[in-house]
Parts: C-alpha cells; sequence; structure tokens
C-alpha cells in the first residue's frame, strides 16, 4: 500500500502513458476519415470545375430556377422600358445596372448567320 502513501504522487506515467495513446489513436482515427472526405470533396469540386456535374446537383438547380427565375427576372424586367421614339424607332430604356448586358439588332449592328431577317432584338451578355 505504500503506492497510495507516496506523496508527491510522482508515477503518473502509470496511468496517464495508456491514457495517452488512446487519445492518440483516436486522433488519428479522426484524422484519417477527415482526410478521405477531404479527398471526396476535392474530387466534387474538380468534376463541377470540369463541368461534370452530378445528377443531384442538376436536378436541384433545377428545381430551384423553376422556383425563382421568373421572380429574379421580373425584378430586373421591371427596369427596362421599350417605347418608339418621335421619328418612329424602337427605343430601349436600359438602367445602369443592365451594363453587362448589350442590346443589338439583328443585321442593323449584329449579324448572326442563323438569323438573317432584320430588326430581330439580340440580348447579348
Amino acid at each position: 500500500m505504500a503506492y497510495f502513501n507516496e506523496f508527491p504522487y510522482t508515477r503518473n506515467y502509470d496511468a496517464d502513458l495508456g491514457w495517452l495513446i488512446r487519445k492518440v489513436k483516436k486522433i488519428l482515427d479522426c484524422c484519417d476519415t477527415a482526410q478521405e472526405q477531404l479527398e471526396a470533396l476535392m474530387q466534387f469540386m474538380n468534376d463541377i470545375e470540369n463541368g461534370d456535374f452530378p445528377e443531384a446537383v442538376v436536378d436541384a438547380f433545377k428545381r430551384w430556377m423553376n422556383s425563382n427565375l421568373l421572380d429574379i427576372v421580373g425584378e430586373l424586367a421591371a427596369n427596362v422600358f421599350f417605347g418608339l421614339t418621335t421619328d418612329g424607332y424602337f427605343v430601349a430604356y436600359i438602367p445602369e445596372s443592365w451594363d453587362e448586358i448589350r442590346f443589338n439588332t439583328t443585321e442593323y449592328d449584329i449579324t448572326i448567320p442563323e438569323y438573317r431577317e432584320f430588326g430581330h432584338l439580340v440580348l447579348s451578355y
């Protein structure tokens, strides 16, 4: 019983070494799992960057577009006004927020081989 009567208790290595080994093994197991998950995530991101979207992502994007696209376009289109000038020319009043979008007319200021007819409105970005 001298084991319990020692003061200060100097034999920490008896119990602590086993505890320390168990903790290190647990941390290593977590690191292995995290490494596998990280590699899977990196492969997923590489697939998306290469245009190879998983079917679940495509389906989710289609559902989101069906739910939200009309609202988004409605907000933007509400700010564009079309009309005629006093000379009879077609005119579009476009807000500054639409700077990325170019408005052209076929066979007037843009030529598109598939659309040889004059006067089609073309929105480009």
